[in-house]
């Protein structure tokens, strides 16, 4: 029987067992680490591993000589580095953005909305711990009914050390973590053994 708190709460696009799932994990984390700060962010849709530590792109100029107008290109260059930012999913496919305290920690910082419009430059150097001080930032996916799969993307920010890992859900006779990205499988498949879905 699940026992979890319910911080997220299912809407009409997502499987119930999928949600469920992902309360039970968290309040795992709660305890396991005393997690006080809590954002969530609902994404528009699956997203994959690569999202894991993205940090954004940057611009790479070339100059090629001559007539600067003409010979003057730019690429966007991916970037994932080693201080961890906020991923920078586009703002029109963040559905919300919620936060959750598990007990009061004075810092206002995590009441913004950590998924807004900025530049690629702003990007990279969107640090997570300059919204979280002390708790984990969760980015998981809408349309889990429809899609019979999910994704779950957590940043835990605690003594000034980041953790990240990734995990795909999937319904295959039951939801289940099916793929892990930073973490190992078998420790997420123990937070939800004695749980079925």
């Amino acid at each position: 029987m699940n026992t979890s708190r319910n911080i997220i709460l299912p809407e009409d696009d997502d499987s119930n067992a999928f949600i469920s799932l992902i309360n039970y994990t968290i309040d795992n984390i709660i305890h396991e680490y005393d997690v006080k700060e809590i954002v969530y962010v609902k994404i528009e849709n699956w997203f994959d591993h690569k999202w894991l530590n993205y940090s954004g792109n940057s611009v790479i100029k070339f100059d090629f000589g001559g007539l600067e107008a003409l010979q003057r290109d730019a690429a966007l260059q991916p970037e994932w580095r080693e201080k961890i930012s906020i991923p920078p999913f586009n703002p029109n496919r963040v559905v919300y953005s919620k936060y959750y305290l598990t007990k009061a920690t004075g810092n206002i910082k995590i009441k913004k909305s950590i998924n807004k419009y900025r530049s690629s430059n702003d990007n990279i150097h969107n640090r997570i711990e300059n919204y979280i001080s002390d708790g984990i930032a969760i980015w998981f996916s809408s349309n889990s009914k429809e899609l019979q799969k999910g994704s779950l993307m957590i940043y835990r920010i605690q003594d000034n050390k980041v953790t990240t890992w990734y995990a795909t859900i999937e319904n295959n006779n039951g939801w289940k973590f099916s793929k892990a990205k930073g973490i190992d499988l078998g420790k997420l498949k123990n937070y939800v053994e004695k749980n079925e879905y």
